[in-house]
């Protein structure tokens, strides 16, 4: 819990990638820690805006906690895609919102692994309920009507708005519910990438797993809204790239990593374009 985001980091506002940004160019030009005074200083930023955005970059994985310095991540995604706009780096800010184990808000993975299937359709109301049931269960913690509303309103709005994520349609607003969407799915190189950040967390230390646990429902595949068919036609893609080895010849189906971390996978994100 140390290195996650907290419940109501978000100061009422959805993520928004513009101003997310505008705070990575002031971390690559910053010789130092970059702190609030520093990024409301440099940014148009509001006094709760300039609180909530840096946290948001920590959440999607582009700055580390407290510091708010560049993660590995976060360098080669300023690099290469300084404006957040391409599809890959999206979905890698998404996957780490809702990792199991941070660095997202844990009210975030709730809502994507047990939530966001295709298909599913999701009303505000029911929302409500069970984050509310499940941050008393996971913290301990009574929240008040405003901020489960609240919650609900900036996750939705997360995945709906255009300059936020809403370029990945998961979500698609019709009148008082959202309609999970089947998605363009994720590259071969942001499966490898998140994928090497999954098994850091899951299973450290282990070489190769059962291929069916990254079908564990709420695991791995469900995080990216990937089918069966999908998953196995990119983890073929990574092996023919030596990334992992599959041994599929004789139940249980094995995957075998190759790689050593998650940045193994950083020259994939923009392959093609």
């Amino acid at each position: 819990m140390k290195h996650r985001i907290g419940t109501v980091f978000h100061e009422s506002f959805s993520l928004s990638r513009p101003a997310l940004s505008a705070i990575l160019r002031i971390a690559v030009e910053s010789r130092k820690e970059v702190g609030f005074e520093t990024i409301r200083e440099e940014t148009h930023l509001g006094n709760n805006y300039v609180k909530a955005m840096p946290r948001y970059a920590v959440g999607a994985g582009l700055l580390e906690n407290k510091t708010y310095r560049l993660t590995p991540l976060g360098h080669y995604v300023y690099d290469n895609d300084p404006g957040l706009s391409h599809p890959s780096t999206q979905w890698l800010m998404h996957y780490h919102l809702s990792a199991p184990l941070g660095p997202g808000a844990v009210f975030w993975h709730y809502l994507v692994s047990c939530h966001l299937r295709p298909g599913a359709r999701l009303y505000p109301t029911s929302l409500r309920q069970d984050v509310r049931a499940f941050v008393r269960e996971a913290e301990g913690k009574e929240l008040a009507d405003r901020s489960v509303r609240t919650l609900i309103t900036v996750f939705t709005g997360t995945y709906v708005k255009t300059d936020g994520l809403g370029q990945l349609g998961i979500l698609q607003e019709q009148g008082n519910e959202f309609v999970v969407q089947e998605p363009n799915s994720p590259s071969a190189g942001v499966i490898g990438y998140a994928l090497a950040h999954y098994w850091e967390q899951t299973w450290p230390g282990l070489g190769q797993v059962n291929l069916n646990d990254l079908y564990e429902p709420g695991g791995f595949a469900s995080l990216l809204l990937l089918n069966a068919f999908t998953l196995g036609s990119r983890l073929r893609e990574l092996q023919s790239k030596r990334f992992l080895e599959l041994h599929q010849i004789a139940p249980p189906h094995q995957l075998v990593r190759l790689w050593n971390s998650p940045v193994d996978f950083l020259p994939l994100l923009y392959e093609g374009g």
